[in-house]
């Protein structure tokens, strides 16, 4: 896991920011920018706001394709809506499992998405429930997650903000911005 979510939050942060478009109604809201400014940006852009260069990249990539992602939205409703634009997202590189799963959860409403693929999820969860956590992966933490179908983004959200985290084992990592410079 190269960017922590806390990384990835603030260099989309810079990014709405930067090129973003500021409500007329309200002073401290942004709208995101249009795919068309983001597929015109460059490198050296993506770096000013603390995102990496392979990451600006497959922003770049997936605003390139935003007409047919919005195609495949459009096509329907509801769950099928989702099911297709999150098919037409996987193709893309770069775009995996742990995107799909918070895009599902986080935007598309998806209450039981499976979010997998994060370093410290199944570490997490394993602590909440007085497991081990060394040697915690996503195959534990679905398992542990299950009685709480439908409802498992829910539940591990609220496990992710609610609870403890587990005993770090090593130094944190350094940010984004600090490793750019």
């Amino acid at each position: 896991q190269l960017v922590s979510f806390r990384d990835a939050c603030a260099g989309w942060r810079q990014l709405v920011r930067r090129y973003g478009t500021p409500s007329p109604d309200l002073p401290k809201l942004w709208y995101p920018p249009e795919p068309g400014v983001l597929k015109r940006l460059v490198s050296s852009q993506f770096i000013e706001c603390g995102i990496l260069p392979q990451h600006g990249r497959r922003i770049v990539e997936t605003m390139r394709r935003a007409t047919r992602l919005e195609e495949a939205w459009n096509a329907g409703d509801g769950a099928d809506a989702a099911d297709r634009l999150c098919n037409r997202l996987e193709l893309l590189p770069g775009i995996g499992p742990w995107t799909i799963g918070f895009l599902r959860g986080s935007s598309l409403g998806d209450v039981d998405a499976e979010l997998v693929g994060d370093y410290s999820h199944p570490k997490h969860v394993a602590h909440f429930f007085g497991k081990p956590i060394a040697g915690a992966d996503d195959e534990q933490m679905l398992k542990l997650l299950e009685p709480y179908r439908p409802h498992r983004f829910y539940a591990l959200c609220l496990i992710i903000l609610g609870s403890p985290a587990p005993p770090r084992r090593g130094p944190r990592r350094r940010s984004i911005r600090d490793r750019l410079r």
